[in-house]
């Protein structure tokens, strides 16, 4: 699996190519708090999922995709 992040205007787009067909995304506060969780059906071929901001103060996350196979994580910054 292969992710990129970008962040745009307080909304996160990540583009993910993965092999498997549900994805576990999972979004976390620098405490360790779990701010949003979903599994996420996709097909192989590249998939582009927003992550709103609304609602989520600004601060440092952290971004987790995994799957039965691989585990990534990435900092991101959400600014208000």
């Amino acid at each position: 699996m292969v992710i990129f992040e970008l962040l745009i205007d307080g909304n996160t787009s990540i583009v993910f190519n993965s092999d498997s067909e549900i994805i576990n995304a999972t979004l976390i506060d620098v405490s360790g708090r779990r701010i949003w969780n979903e599994n996420i059906s996709i097909s192989n071929a590249l998939t582009d999922m927003q992550l709103m901001s609304e609602g989520i103060p600004t601060g440092i996350y952290i971004f987790n995709i995994s799957n039965e196979s691989v585990n990534q994580s990435l900092r991101i910054f959400i600014q208000q």
